[in-house]
């Protein structure tokens, strides 16, 4: 398995994630927010599958369409909804686009295109998957802070983290969102429960960390 081979596996991995903790959740949880003017669940989960197409808006723009789409004519990072059939549906193309725009960048060997001069993944296409595993995480974190904050007990918790065990036939066999069956666990216990950091909204940019 080559390093593209596993980091596109972690990609799809990131994905079921995502996919468990959605399912998991009411149509009240998807309400709850800090009660400080930051980001309601649904708003941070509306705001992660954009970031795809809102990305690749900038570094490779013929790829951002199929998200544009779902949008009905809204600037990409506007858009927000309580409907998780439509979540699911910008995550599911955002995450198809952000996979065919790397692959494709690969084969060309031509980098993103920076118009911002941000460090638009300039030494490797791919680190772009692995900033939206990143991206992700950081909101996950977020969201369970968001549970825990309005009421979710101790005990709702562990089950949430009970039902990411990769022992269990029903997560081990678990498909992805986007039909990418692959023997392996919703839940790699770490991404789902990351870090809450703060719970307002925050701007992401392109910057790439010296490290990648």
């Amino acid at each position: 398995m080559t390093n593209l081979d596993l980091l596109l596996e972690s990609f799809r991995r990131n994905a079921r994630v995502t996919e468990f903790l959605l399912n998991s959740m009411s149509d009240e949880d998807l309400t709850f927010s800090d009660g400080k003017g930051g980001m309601t669940v649904a708003h941070m989960l509306s705001h992660m599958g954009t970031s795809r197409g809102g990305w690749l808006a900038d570094m490779s723009p013929e790829y951002a369409a199929s998200t544009k789409a779902l949008t009905d004519g809204k600037f990409i990072w506007e858009w927000q909804t309580t409907d998780r059939g439509a979540i699911k549906a910008m995550f599911k193309a955002g995450d198809e686009a952000a996979i065919q725009a790397v692959q494709a960048h690969l084969a060309s060997g031509q980098p993103f295109a920076d118009p911002r001069n941000m460090g638009t993944y300039q030494s490797n296409p791919a680190h772009f998957l692995l900033q939206n595993i990143v991206h992700d995480s950081h909101h996950r974190g977020q969201i369970i802070a968001l549970l825990r904050q309005n009421g979710y007990s101790t005990e709702q918790l562990d089950k949430l983290e009970e039902h990411c065990d990769p022992t269990r036939p029903s997560i081990a066999y678990l498909p992805s969102i986007h039909g990418m069956n692959s023997v392996t666990s919703a839940c790699p216990h770490g991404p789902l429960f990351a870090h809450p950091m703060n719970l307002k909204p925050r701007d992401f940019d392109l910057r790439v960390p010296s490290a990648l």
